[in-house]
């Protein structure tokens, strides 16, 4: 049984796909030699989009790459980005539930940046009100916009299985973490890169911004952020 055409019909009730597909809009994807392969070019296809594909073979080794989509493991898709002067770069991890995203300019937007922006879009372009949930290691820009639209945030430990009962008790139109995983009110209470991927494109059709130009726009709200991740590898 292929849950994909459901699992498309499913995502039609978030997004206006059509719409999606009539854009001119020219989208890099990696998929890190993982689960979310072919679905972007699926569900967007036979439109005016242009989808390039990389990494887009099943390789349950992951050869030459950690499947993780943050930046040191971006350097091809960011590349790739200013080369062939693409709108936006998506990445999906190996089990398509955590996303990154890189900008028209080749840079890599973090996933408190991404998380920031996808509240925003709920709550400014969708008009959604309702809880968001973030966890302890997630950035407060998720409290700011909350203040700035008066829905309350409540805060996690690390996890998405603290995150995700928070989500349904409270109805929260979203939950999110550090890692680039986020869940959305209505669909299953779970990460979904694939859904994320959409919304954020839908974020960029909605506002005709790029993904730079929509950070400048969440930073005029919330004022400017700065993160970043070392990993610190120790024997025991």
């Amino acid at each position: 049984m292929d849950p994909a055409p459901a699992y498309f019909e499913h995502l039609s009730h978030f997004v206006d796909i059509e719409e999606l597909r009539r854009q001119k809009l020219n989208i890099l994807v990696d998929s890190m030699y993982g689960a979310g392969i072919g679905y972007f070019k699926t569900v967007l296809q036979d439109g005016n989009l242009r989808i390039t594909e990389i990494n887009a073979e099943r390789n349950p080794s992951f050869p030459q790459i950690q499947p993780e989509p943050i930046a040191k493991n971006l350097t091809k898709l960011s590349r790739l980005v200013v080369e062939q002067k693409a709108d936006v770069g998506l990445a999906t991890d190996g089990d398509a539930d955590r996303i990154g995203i890189v900008d028209e300019k080749g840079q890599f937007l973090t996933q408190h940046q991404v998380f920031a922006l996808l509240c925003l879009y709920l709550l400014e372009v969708r008009g959604e009100r309702g809880a968001m949930i973030r966890t302890l290691t997630s950035t407060m820009m998720i409290s700011r916009l909350g203040k700035l639209f008066d829905v309350p945030v409540y805060e996690t430990p690390v996890g998405f299985k603290y995150v995700a009962p928070l989500m349904m008790g409270k109805n929260a139109v979203i939950g999110g973490e550090e890692s680039g995983g986020y869940g959305f009110r209505g669909h299953v209470p779970e990460r979904d890169a694939i859904l994320a991927g959409l919304y954020f494109l839908d974020f960029m059709v909605k506002t005709r911004k790029t993904p730079s130009q929509l950070l400048d726009y969440l930073y005029s709200k919330v004022g400017p952020h700065y993160y970043d991740r070392r990993d610190f590898h120790i024997s025991a």
